[in-house]
């Protein structure tokens, strides 16, 4: 039987009032049609990109009718990272309507809390790869499968510890944009935690950019806000360059190379590192005066003050490592990048700093009630933040009341640490939906604690002893230390 051209094939009402606007700009729409009368596969066959906003679970079933669908936009008008449980949201089951668009070469998807894995390998065409503020993702595979890729965008996704094979597409493309989350940073230069060593042509290929095009290469870390009242939860982003990333690198290994015993466990790396926050870093209450956008300022020899630091960044690892100043959000960032240089993972967690009493902790009310309790403590103060450790039993740490403990009151026990989900909640209201089961069956003695932060003060004081003895034995030359980048330009 002969084909009908006159067919019309029906599409959902989103993915139809797309396409009808895409084919009005094209001037080849009659505004006297109905969209859900259906539309020719000629008029389909036209159809290049499409953008969908919100999109409900089952938008994308309809995307097979666009055959020559080249540039997808998935995003949410909220334009915060999704963490509310009745937020619409696409799902993995989606994801396999959207492989169906061979031809695509343009894919965006962002602020899709449902969606836990993409796999770019089902999309060989891929030459722009924007992936964001997905909140539960937790696998991006097939980066090193896209031949013409050219612009990678990928932060913001707290649950993607990794990308595998990141740092063969870093050493294989040519990119003309390249923006990643600061933690992925060991990964895209192969960095081994066991050993310290990391892959010295990804280094090179990174560093390489710089000649010519100095922001090709950028590392992001986003955070909350409370800047907007109607939209609580809105992020703002902290960009830092190549050069910024490798001193941000450095710093740190040097920091555990000089707080935290070769050969420690993963209980004493913690508490050696969160000592060394405790003791060297300070809240920067300058930078949350009206005006100052959470920027690292100081003050110049005229009395005027001047930026040092990238627009945001006391919300970020890099003041937080680079100057010993931050808030909340740095303290914690900072945590999270020498931890993962060490090889324990963590996730930085959104809470009020005040008791549970609406029964988060306990699972009754895990989403329900969270944006009141955030709203009414509506402050800077209030709206706090801390870390999970996920590689240690899922314990909480807030390094950031350990450290003004430690110096307005002279404790130095570091009593925020390695607290359960029940401690924890006794001084704070988590507001970041958990999926870890309860840790109520550890409970982690305040004496380990101590005898971990004495074993980091004997080792400290042999340290300086031994860092002594090799300056005298070299000549007042430093060894190299353990992980750092040598190579590249400064």
């Amino acid at each position: 039987m002969p084909e009908n051209k006159n067919e019309k094939i029906k599409l959902s009402l989103g993915l139809a009032r797309e396409v009808t606007e895409f084919l009005k700009k094209k001037k080849l729409w009659d505004n006297s049609r109905a969209m859900m009368d259906g539309y020719t596969k000629e008029e389909l066959a036209m159809v290049k990109s499409i953008t969908l906003d919100s999109p409900q679970t089952g938008a994308c079933r309809d995307l097979k009718f666009l055959p020559n669908l080249t540039t997808l936009t998935i995003n949410n008008s909220f334009n915060h990272k999704s963490e509310v449980k009745n937020l619409v949201s696409l799902t993995d089951k989606d994801m396999e309507d959207i492989y169906q668009c061979k031809n695509l070469e343009c894919l965006t998807i962002r602020n899709q809390a449902e969606i836990t894995e993409i796999q770019l390998e089902k999309l060989p065409k891929l030459q722009v790869v924007d992936i964001c503020n997905n909140a539960q993702l937790d696998s991006l595979t097939g980066i090193n499968k896209l031949p013409d890729l050219s612009i990678l965008t990928c932060y913001g996704n707290d649950a993607l510890k990794d990308i595998p094979n990141l740092c063969d597409a870093i050493k294989k493309y040519d990119f003309s944009d390249l923006n990643l989350d600061l933690m992925l940073f060991p990964n895209a230069i192969g960095y081994n935690p066991l050993i310290g060593t990391h892959d010295k042509d990804a280094v090179a290929k990174l560093n390489s950019y710089r000649d010519d095009y100095l922001d090709v290469v950028k590392w992001t870390q986003n955070f909350h806000t409370i800047d907007d009242p109607q939209h609580p939860w809105k992020t703002k982003n902290i960009v830092i360059n190549q050069y910024q990333m490798v001193q941000l690198h450095n710093k740190a290994c040097q920091i555990l190379d000089q707080n935290v015993q070769p050969h420690a466990g993963t209980r004493d790396t913690i508490i050696a590192i969160e000592k060394y926050l405790a003791d060297n870093v300070i809240y920067d209450d300058d930078s949350i005066k009206d005006g100052n956008e959470h920027t690292h300022y100081v003050p110049f020899h005229n009395g005027v003050s001047t930026i040092n630091g990238p627009l945001h960044g006391a919300n970020g690892a890099f003041n937080c490592l680079m100057f010993g100043t931050s808030v909340c959000q740095g303290y914690s960032r900072g945590e999270q990048y020498l931890l993962a240089l060490k090889g324990i993972q963590s996730t930085a967690v959104s809470c009020v700093g005040t008791r549970d009493t609406i029964g988060i902790s306990d699972g009754k009310k895990v989403w329900d009630n969270v944006y009141e309790a955030a709203a009414a403590r509506r402050d800077a103060r209030a709206n706090h933040s801390i870390i999970r450790i996920d590689d240690y039993y899922n314990l909480y740490s807030d390094p950031t009341w350990n450290a003004s403990r430690a110096k307005k009151r002279g404790d130095k026990s570091l009593p925020f640490s390695l607290r359960t989900k029940e401690e924890i909640s006794q001084t704070h209201t988590l507001l970041r939906f958990d999926r870890h089961v309860s840790n109520n069956h550890l409970k982690e003695s305040r004496q380990s604690i101590t005898d971990s932060i004495k074993s980091n003060d004997l080792f400290l004081k042999a340290k300086s002893a031994e860092v002594e003895a090799q300056h005298k034995q070299l000549g007042q030359k430093q060894a190299p230390v353990r992980g750092m980048i040598l190579t590249g330009r400064n």
